[in-house]
């Protein structure tokens, strides 16, 4: 059953896959969308920085990790 906010994947195969994704917070649903995009930007800037000169893509950037740092 369709919910706002609420994104359903699923995957049939071996092993299959179902995963619900609702995201929330802020004035309303978006907001904690926008900041999940701010997020992975500013958690990519370490390979960023790092990178050869060049033109970087998410086809060839490293997968953007946490960074957890005091």
């Amino acid at each position: 059953e369709p919910h706002a906010g609420v994104w359903k994947v699923h995957v049939d195969g071996d092993p299959g896959v179902h995963l619900n994704v609702g995201l929330s917070g802020g004035a309303h649903d978006a907001a904690a969308g926008t900041l999940g995009t701010a997020a992975r930007m500013i958690n990519s800037i370490p390979d960023v920085c790092a990178a050869a000169p060049g033109l970087l893509t998410v086809a060839n950037a490293p997968m953007p990790r946490c960074w957890n740092t005091p």
